[in-house]
């Protein structure tokens, strides 16, 4: 806004303009933001509908995988990963924990357990490296 119309709105007449017109403005513009909103409301609605089914449909889809032997790991790529759901993400895993010396991570039995974190302390590696190479495979 121009320094013009800023002292002409902070003046006292601005002031009482303004104070008038707020009314009929608010109530102009009340219906058609109501209306912009119920059509949005109705589009939320929708896709919300769409993500519960797809939600629903995802938990089959893992239920039918776990009953095959299948397992799930929602921990994010980082230190609290653990060494058996890494290699379960990618089979390029166990070139990395190699070239880091865990060549038998998969036939581990703490693997199961065994956070990268956990690893990198007890091995003596260091677990940012691990996490950024696993990282490069597109591993999250």
């Amino acid at each position: 806004m121009s320094t013009r119309w800023e002292g002409l709105l902070a003046s006292p007449t601005g002031k009482r303009v303004a104070q008038r017109v707020r009314p009929h403005l608010i109530a102009w513009a009340t219906p058609l933001i109501r209306q912009a909103l119920s059509e949005r409301r109705h589009a939320v609605e929708a896709v919300s509908a769409d993500l519960e089914a797809a939600r629903v449909r995802l938990r089959a889809v893992e239920r039918e995988a776990e009953r095959n032997g299948a397992r799930f790991d929602r921990t994010p790529l980082g230190p609290t990963l653990t060494i058996h759901a890494a290699h379960a993400r990618d089979p390029r895993v166990q070139q990395v924990f190699s070239t880091f010396g865990l060549p038998n991570c998969p036939a581990c039995p703490v693997g199961a357990d065994e956070t990268i974190a956990e690893a990198a302390f007890a091995e003596g590696f260091d677990a940012a490296a691990l996490i950024a190479a696993l990282g490069a495979l597109g591993l999250n």
